[in-house]
Parts: C-alpha cells; sequence; structure tokens
C-alpha cells in the first residue's frame, strides 16, 4: 500500500467509525431519559428560586425532596451511559492499533546505531559524543527526519529529532517535540546521492545506547487548503495517522449531528 492509498483508507476508517460511535449511541444511549431529566431539572431549579424569593420554607424543601430523587435518577442514567464509552473506547484503541501496525511509512525506515569507541566515524573514544554515518543510495527526494532514542538499561532516557534534505529543499521544517535532554546534529543539511551523512549525537547523562532512526524520505502527512484557528494555535497540516483519523471522524461526526438536526426540525 502506497503513502496516497493509505491516507484515503484511514479517512475512510475515520467515517465509518464516526458513523459507528453514533450508532452505538443511539442504540445504547436513552436519549428520550436524558432530555426529560435535563427539562425536570431545569423546571425544579426555577421553581426553587421562585420558592425562596416567595419565603415559601415548605414549598422550598419539597422542591429539594424532587431534586434528590432526580439526582438519584440522574446518576443512574450517566453509569447507564458508561457502557457504551467503554465500547467507544474499545473501538477507538483497536483502530488506531491497526492503523499504526499498517502505517507504510514505517516499513522503509533505516535504524543506525551510534558509537562513541573511537572506531569508524566516531572521532574519539568515551567523549560523550556518539556518532555514525550513513551513505545514501536511495530514497524519496525532500525532506529527512532523523530521530535518536537513548537508552539506559534497555529503557528510553531521552528522544530528539532533526532533519536534512536530499537532493532538493522544500519548505518543510516540522519536527516532534523533544523529551527528555539529548542533543543531535548532521553535518550539513543537503546531501546528494552516494554521500554520507555524519550523525551525532551528546547525551546529558549516562545512557548504554542511542539509535537514529531514518524516515528516508517518507512520511505521513495531509495539508488542508486552508488553516483552522483554535485558541492557542494554527492546524493546516496533520503528521501522523491518529490524528488524521481523529480529524476526519470528529469532522464527519459533527456534520452528522448538524444534519440531522436540521432534518428533525
Amino acid at each position: 500500500m502506497d503513502l496516497s492509498d493509505y491516507m484515503i483508507v484511514v479517512t475512510i476508517i475515520a467515517i465509518i467509525y464516526a458513523v459507528v460511535v453514533r450508532e452505538i449511541q443511539n442504540r445504547m444511549i436513552d436519549r428520550k431519559e436524558s432530555e426529560e431529566i435535563q427539562k425536570e431539572s431545569k423546571r425544579l431549579s426555577e421553581a426553587y428560586k421562585e420558592a425562596m424569593k416567595k419565603g415559601n420554607k415548605k414549598e422550598a424543601d419539597k422542591i429539594m425532596e424532587e431534586q434528590v430523587q432526580l439526582l438519584s435518577r440522574m446518576n443512574k442514567m450517566m453509569i447507564g451511559q458508561l457502557k457504551p464509552m467503554i465500547v467507544i473506547m474499545m473501538v477507538f484503541f483497536a483502530l488506531t492499533w491497526a492503523i499504526g501496525v499498517f502505517n507504510p511509512v514505517i516499513s522503509d525506515d533505516v535504524v543506525v546505531p551510534l558509537l562513541d569507541n573511537g572506531k569508524g566515524c566516531d572521532k574519539l573514544a568515551n567523549d560523550g559524543i556518539y556518532s555514525a554515518c550513513y551513505n545514501i543510495t536511495d530514497g524519496t527526494a525532500g525532506k529527512w527526519v532523523a530521530t535518536f532514542t537513548a537508552y539506559n538499561g534497555g529503557i528510553e532516557v531521552a528522544k530528539n529529532s532533526t532533519f536534512f534534505y536530499y537532493k532538493n529543499k522544500t519548505g518543510d521544517t516540522y519536527l516532534e517535540q523533544p523529551h527528555g535532554v539529548l542533543s543531535v546534529a548532521v553535518d550539513k543539511t543537503l546531501y546528494e546521492e552516494n554521500e554520507s551523512i555524519l550523525l551525532t549525537a551528546v547525551p546529558e547523562n549516562k545512557v548504554d545506547e542511542i539509535k537514529v532512526t531514518l524516515d528516508r524520505g517518507t512520511a505521513f502527512k495531509v495539508e488542508l487548503p486552508f488553516t483552522i484557528p483554535l485558541i492557542f494555535f494554527e492546524i493546516r497540516n496533520f503528521y501522523h495517522p491518529t490524528s488524521w483519523f481523529i480529524f476526519v471522524s470528529l469532522i464527519f461526526s459533527l456534520s452528522l449531528s448538524f444534519i440531522t438536526g436540521r432534518f428533525k426540525k
């Protein structure tokens, strides 16, 4: 499966998921009961305010008793709504797991170990600078991402990434947020075929292994024809199939709700 087909498949699965979620909610959630409780709660709240305004304590106490009974009814309804939520979350995790497993951009990744033993590309043993070389013989032209991961005792302790260009530069500069402290670098920004890349990493804390994963220029990316402004940031590009899956299912679900709401009116 190539990348464009994969993107289409993820989109279709997201739409199906939105439809399935709506069907689960319609079948397992008693919307009529929910609406009745909301109306009753509003009525009692207004009646209580009116009773207190008139100084009718007896009527206010009676309304309070009704509110306690309504609260018990509301709790039962909320517990009942947990069942469909569990089913929905199980479906969600199953689909996102499958999307990750069949992600074609991972299959051609190259993993290169970095060393600090003074051999090969590493200039000096035990100087805290881990190095490796990789000779580019093929791959997709454009931006390549190098993701460095440091381990200590088999446990991941830090991750950071950088990028370079193969054959031609692009305007894409997106990188994942790092975690832990790990300084990483390549020796230049643009490489041609059969050139060797020098990859280096300097960890802040003690590590016993560092690996770098090269994506060979294949990465998931969906660019919208417009920018969606949010409170703290704007959305234009999607770099993960899971985030695209969530976005499509959310938009389609909102669209379904709007359309069905219009028909009901």
